[in-house]
């Protein structure tokens, strides 16, 4: 049984940190990195996503305007990819909804293929 989509509007700007995280980091370690590493306001309305350095876990932080949301999704098997950052910035990459749509669903970013350990 698979769980609802997450419905991400159009507009909306994703950052993706490409270095890795701790994931017991939870709200205000995830702030502070969207913030003091990324540089970037985290009540700006964007979402940002962490990975560890097996990528095979993934967070997400993003403030809806009266708190913070923080999702997380660990994989069972496999890893989480995606391209090199196409501007050279070596802290994050800048993804469309859809791309972290893509990604979220077992798609790799690099080749546009279901990876292996996702085939039904």
């Amino acid at each position: 049984m698979a769980l609802p989509q997450i419905g991400l509007p159009s507009g909306l700007r994703i950052y993706l940190a490409l270095e890795p995280v701790d994931m017991r980091k939870q709200y205000d370690g995830l702030w502070a990195l969207a913030s003091q590493h990324l540089g970037l306001d985290p009540k700006g309305g964007a979402l940002f996503v962490f990975t560890n350095k097996n990528r095979d876990r993934i967070k997400l932080l993003h403030w809806d305007g009266t708190g913070v949301w923080v999702l997380a999704k660990r994989l069972e098997q496999g890893r989480f990819t995606w391209p090199a950052s196409a501007t050279g910035d070596s802290r994050k990459l800048t993804l469309e909804p859809s791309a972290l749509t893509l990604l979220l669903d077992g798609i790799d970013l690099k080749d546009g293929a279901k990876k292996a350990w996702y085939e039904r």
